[in-house]
């Protein structure tokens, strides 16, 4: 979760486990006041997020006022 109104870059290492995949889902709908109404009902939703993975290090940008799931499948 990213409450604040900046990008914060983020880097993940998993020291024992091998990674074979990672995926993000971010939701950053850009404004607290977003909302889904009848008119915009995916005003706020989650997209494929962009992740970085070499070895066993994951990089990713959490835009401002943004929330994602990582997903890292290990070996």
């Amino acid at each position: 979760v990213n409450p604040s109104k900046e990008a914060v870059p983020v880097e993940l290492m998993l020291k024992d486990a091998t990674i074979a995949s990672s995926s993000m889902q971010l939701v950053a709908p850009g404004s607290l006041d977003a909302r889904n109404t009848l008119e915009d009902p995916d005003a706020v939703r989650a997209v494929e997020g962009n992740v970085d993975q070499v070895g066993q290090v994951v990089r990713f940008s959490m835009p401002a006022l943004s929330c994602a799931v990582v997903r890292m499948e290990c070996k």
